[in-house]
């Protein structure tokens, strides 16, 4: 959590070890090294667009440090759809598995690997896992 409360030490470790970074953000060796050369352009895209870095700290600092809401998200009646990796570092799966045990009729759908990155590693399952629970529960919404 360090490096992203000092934009210039996030900025240098960026551009100096954007592979070590990738890492961090759940990116092992074995899925950067999957990933096609667009997506690869997207996951840099995704960490250059994080400067400055500094404004996000206190929020993903909190994000992984905060004591789970239960109450408030227990509260929520919409149609939830969770998509978590289990290996990501920035956002821990455990948080995950908790809004979807608290969060009535939630349902997680699983990455083993992606990290932070799931939106670019698992575009496709992404994209039919969202098409399915919109047609799923099309019409349930409350006004």
């Amino acid at each position: 959590m360090t490096i992203f409360k000092h934009d210039l030490l996030y900025w240098g470790i960026s551009k100096l070890f954007k592979k070590q970074l990738m890492g961090l953000i759940g990116a092992n060796s074995e899925v950067i090294a999957g990933l096609t050369p667009d997506q690869r352009q997207l996951f840099e895209h995704f960490i250059d667009y994080m400067n400055p870095v500094s404004p996000r700290s206190a929020g993903a600092s909190f994000d992984n440090k905060a004591m789970m809401p239960g109450e408030r998200i227990a509260a929520i009646t919409a149609p939830t759809l969770i998509l978590h990796a289990v290996d990501d570092g920035l956002q821990l799966y455990h948080n995950a598995e908790f809004a979807a045990a608290t969060i009535p009729n939630a349902e997680l759908v699983s990455f083993e690997k992606g990290g932070h990155f799931i939106i670019g590693t698992e575009q496709f399952a992404i994209r039919a896992a969202v098409g399915d629970h919109i047609r799923n529960n099309a019409g349930e919404a409350t006004p």
